[in-house]
């Protein structure tokens, strides 16, 4: 997270390859948090990582419950998680835009991690109003890199709504 607000990547779960949730765990498997986030950010001054879904600092909430799962970077035990998956060979689209330069840099780092276990993906790049619109229709991507405002409860945020359309 940032002083902008937690950084995350939002898969495609109602269509495509991310329905399936061993491919959504064989990307998160291999991607290294530090370096997503140096890319997004340029320097661990202005962010920090951690596993929780909460900050640290909303104690009522925070955990650390899965964080053996978190930044794990292990790009041959996510290769075998995409062999175990139904990924058949596609090409997966990341929407993506360059009018916020962290999401930007955080889908060239998911392009080159999905490339790095097997898996073919393309960056579609638009200006900002147009990403917010091609993303309300699930066949349009695969996933996405977003950053939302730090929110002082967990249920406002917006990806945790069972009916949001991410």
């Amino acid at each position: 997270y940032s002083d902008g607000g937690i950084s995350t990547y939002v898969f495609n779960n109602k269509a495509g390859a991310f329905a399936d949730a061993a491919l959504r765990q064989a990307f998160n498997t291999a991607l290294n948090a530090q370096e997503a986030m140096t890319a997004a950010y340029t320097n661990e001054e202005f962010f920090k990582l951690d596993s929780g879904l909460a900050l640290p600092s909303q104690v009522n909430w925070h955990s650390e419950a899965g964080r053996e799962n978190y930044n794990q970077g292990d790009i041959e035990k996510a290769k075998q998680l995409v062999e175990e998956s139904s990924y058949s060979g596609e090409e997966l689209t990341i929407l993506t835009t360059k009018d916020y330069q962290d999401h930007y840099n955080l889908a060239v780092v998911a392009q080159q991690v999905l490339e790095a276990i097997g898996v073919k993906a393309k960056l579609d790049v638009y200006d900002w109003p147009t990403f917010q619109e091609i993303r309300t229709e699930p066949t349009n991507y695969d996933m996405f890199a977003m950053t939302f405002a730090v929110r002082p409860t967990l249920h406002q945020y917006p990806f945790l709504d069972s009916k949001a359309e991410y």
